[in-house]
């Protein structure tokens, strides 16, 4: 039967079948023997083989390094989307509804009620407190502060740009709200302070009420919170992998290196006189 492969796979089968390669017992040392007629021939195909196997070695480890990079930077974008969507879905229920999620992630109706049972249980004298800066008035500052650097780099009709501003108009809503409260609170915490304790006690059961009355709508805003950290926790994780990958990517070691050039035995393989006299 006539031989029909091309040069080159003729030439690389009789290359493949003068190889051979093995791990040196009792070590990780890959030892490559190359056989041919003439021991110079040997040593200079095996060098090329031993330089070849290093280079594929990198380029097979870059190569799925960039394959990786490439999933995690997908698997970041869908996270971003997620987490987009997520705050969208959950500024739009604070707006409607209006109650807010502090940085410490606690309602602020469930947070004033806390206060004012503490409150409640100082035998101390109560003095109302002055205004003070709420959470969601510094959220809001960081926010204005937000906006105005990303309206430095993107248009005025970017989406990023345009969910801060609709993310702002829920906040401040929310912060006019909180300080209303906070002047009703002073006042009720005054009256308290001439009418004594009973005064207090109404107010803690008047926020009590609220607290009830809001529970279904607070209860909702946790979870919509939920799905935003966990959907922040994905973006981080999906983001730093895809770095990391990207780094790999880009390294030219494997941890391989050759232990020497090759080198020619003193007798042949083939005749062995010895053996056959």
């Amino acid at each position: 039967r006539k031989d029909q492969r091309d040069f080159q796979h003729w030439a690389a089968q009789r290359v493949i079948n003068a190889t051979k390669a093995k791990l040196v017992e009792g070590s990780n040392i890959l030892e490559i023997t190359y056989t041919a007629s003439r021991p110079q021939d040997a040593k200079a195909v095996a060098e090329v083989l031993q330089q070849g196997y290093l280079d594929t070695s990198v380029a097979m480890r870059r190569e799925d390094a960039a394959r990786q990079a490439a999933w995690f930077q997908d698997q970041a974008e869908q996270a971003r989307v997620a987490l987009n969507k997520a705050e969208d879905e959950k500024a739009q229920f604070e707006r409607a509804n209006g109650v807010m999620m502090q940085d410490d992630k606690q309602d602020i109706e469930t947070a004033r009620l806390q206060v004012l049972t503490m409150q409640g249980t100082q035998t101390a004298p109560i003095i109302p407190p002055a205004m003070q800066t709420s959470p969601t008035a510094i959220q809001l500052a960081e926010l204005d502060a937000a906006i105005a650097q990303q309206s430095k780099i993107l248009g005025p009709n970017n989406p990023e740009l345009q969910a801060l501003k609709e993310r702002r108009k829920a906040l401040a809503a929310i912060v006019e709200k909180d300080q209303a409260a906070q002047r009703a609170e002073i006042g009720a915490l005054a009256q308290a302070a001439n009418s004594g304790a009973a005064a207090l006690q109404e107010a803690i059961e008047k926020q009590k009420n609220e607290v009830i009355k809001q529970s279904d709508k607070l209860e909702r805003l946790k979870q919509l919170q939920a799905e935003v950290n966990l959907q922040g926790e994905q973006l981080e994780k999906a983001t730093t992998a895809a770095a990391g990958y990207q780094e790999q990517a880009g390294v030219m070691n494997t941890g391989l290196s050759a232990l020497g050039p090759a080198t020619m035995p003193s007798n042949p393989s083939f005749p062995n006189m010895m053996l056959i006299v």
